[in-house]
């Protein structure tokens, strides 16, 4: 315990190395942010930013949802109705809200930048924020030096797993989870040092940037929870007598702060339950079923893919004889650990555990080895069941095998902290290069196949007309797409940015979860105009338009008269 902080003692965090000046430290923080960012975004920035993170289909997307704000914060929309899915209300509950992208990229589209390199270049803001707030974590809780503290946050910057799922680039969000790590230590802290006002700011900073975080992408922030009450327990069984008694005495004596963080809790989760509680009972959210599919196995907690910078030809010539039924092909499973860092993090784990230097490290590693064996599937057989039946919220996780892409956080920091105690028993040379192979082996191939100026090229249609009160779509181009995801769901996508764009809403739409009699998929279906006919009767709407794809104009037609 050290000024009121659950850290290691000082001789373990201290590597022996000179500490730099604050000014040298801050030089040292830009440039290695810049070096940090440039190999994450390389491919965009050598291709001037014509192929983005994401496709066609999450892609747009979440470009749709980011112009959503950019209209809010214009006053021409409704914040929790997106203009798909139209008339229904309250429609941003149906997938992720982008809150904190929306309004990173509002700034962006504001200064004059199209919506998809407004998109980009959120992406790289939000790497940046984790970069930044894993720094805070090392220097503050964990009490390292600055030049750990910068390789700690470029290993979590660049860690394997968020290059493979770039993609989906509301999985970028854990990014957030140092920062809100940071914000509570700093309350708890505060609360310890019986600092009211420091710790109702650090409290309500915390409170805010959860529930800002819920409403942007529900997977991080919930699993930033869960390990995090798992931590909770973690720690009541690892602490020491001493520590867990002054626990009931800071509850009484910080009763104030406390009542005030806790009511600003409140305020902040309040428009995130607002938007999603009503839709968890109309859509029942994702069955077991279609989670346990998703649940990593044994052989995905070290799974890098064939183009791993260091590893990728071992990993091709290896697959066939590790898993005989496995494909190399992208998938949600491939979010595994590289496996340097994952030797690293079990030698740490158990030489944490035999000395114990400190009770947040304990705590830290004991959670991350619960809950990575809770959602491991064993064959059929995942103790993921019990997480999905008792936890709050779970259900609404069907990916779970994204879990590992949020444990690198925690595994980062835990190792992080190991090689600073080894740093004054090996030579300065091999920590060095055991350093760089560690960074090395997390760099994998950037998933750019977004086109920027085939979008937006694509999806520049002219002002619908003045009478126009909806639209939908009529067949587009991939109609007749061999690709079952372009005849699924493309024209739904495409009217969803469309819709952003000329600001009309349109009954078409696409989402985790929709309205159960929206089902306007697959537009070559020869009963497609029935089912938007039916649809338009049934909700009574008029001055329904049509927009054809293929030749982008628009048509008045009463539908369904």
């Amino acid at each position: 315990m050290q000024n009121g902080r659950l850290v290691a003692p000082a001789d373990f965090t201290e590597p022996g190395l000179r500490k730099p000046s604050p000014i040298l430290c801050a030089v040292s923080f830009v440039a290695v942010l810049a070096l940090v960012d440039f190999i994450f975004f390389r491919a965009q920035i050598l291709n001037g930013f014509s192929l983005l993170f994401g496709d066609q289909f999450d892609g747009v997307i979440e470009n749709a949802l980011l112009e959503h704000w950019y209209n809010v914060l214009r006053g021409l929309e409704s914040w929790s109705d997106v203009l798909y899915f139209y008339p229904y209300h309250d429609t941003l509950g149906y997938n992720d809200g982008y809150l904190i992208y929306g309004l990173i990229g509002s700034v962006f589209r504001s200064l004059g930048f199209d919506p998809f390199l407004s998109s980009e270049l959120v992406n790289v803001t939000i790497k940046s924020i984790g970069f930044f707030g894993f720094f805070l974590v090392c220097r503050r809780p964990l009490l390292l030096t600055c030049p750990w503290s910068l390789f700690g946050a470029s290993l979590f910057t660049l860690s394997h797993s968020s290059f493979m799922h770039a993609l989906h680039q509301q999985l970028l969000s854990v990014s957030f989870a140092p920062v809100e790590a940071f914000l509570i230590c700093e309350t708890v802290a505060s609360l310890r040092e019986r600092r009211q006002f420091r710790s109702i700011a650090y409290g309500g900073a915390s409170a805010l940037l959860l529930g800002a975080w819920l409403l942007t992408a529900y997977y991080m922030a919930w699993f930033f929870c869960f390990f995090g009450s798992t931590f909770l327990v973690a720690i009541a069984l690892v602490a020491r007598k001493g520590i867990a008694s002054d626990v009931p005495a800071i509850l009484r004596r910080e009763r104030k702060p406390l009542a005030i963080i806790g009511l600003l809790t409140a305020l902040c989760l309040t428009p995130f339950l607002l938007t999603y509680i009503p839709k968890i009972g109309e859509t029942g959210m994702h069955k077991f079923s279609e989670a346990l599919p998703l649940a990593p196995r044994l052989t995905d907690v070290v799974q890098l893919g064939s183009g791993n910078f260091l590893f990728g030809r071992l990993y091709s010539a290896l697959l066939p004889v590790i898993c005989m039924n496995c494909r190399e092909v992208f998938s949600e499973l491939a979010t595994g650990m590289a496996p340097i860092l994952m030797v690293l993090f079990c030698a740490a784990a158990v030489w944490q555990f035999r000395t114990q230097q400190g009770l947040l490290l304990c705590g830290i590693a004991l959670a991350v080895l619960v809950t990575w064996v809770l959602c491991l599937r064993f064959g059929g057989v995942t103790a993921w069941y019990l997480v999905y039946h008792l936890v709050p919220g779970a259900q609404g996780i069907k990916a779970v095998s994204r879990y590992q892409i949020f444990l690198a956080a925690p595994v980062v920091a835990i190792v992080t902290c190991y090689l600073s105690s080894l740093s004054r028993r090996l030579p300065r040379v091999a920590m060095i290069l055991l350093c760089g192979v560690l960074l090395v082996e997390e760099i994998n191939p950037p998933g750019v196949a977004l086109a920027r100026n085939d979008e937006m090229s694509r999806l520049s249609v002219p002002a619908p007309p003045h009478s126009c009160r909806s639209f939908f779509v009529l067949p587009g181009p991939d109609q007749n797409s061999p690709s079952p995801v372009k005849a699924l769901y493309q024209h739904d996508v495409d009217a969803m940015m469309t819709a952003e764009l000329v600001h009309l809403p349109t009954i078409d739409g696409f989402a985790t979860f929709r309205p159960l009699d929206s089902k306007f998929a697959y537009t070559n279906l020869p009963n497609y105009l029935r089912l938007v006919d039916d649809y338009v009767r049934d909700r009574k709407l008029s001055n329904v338009c049509e927009l054809n794809l293929r030749t982008r104009r628009w048509q008045v037609r009463a539908v369904g008269q």
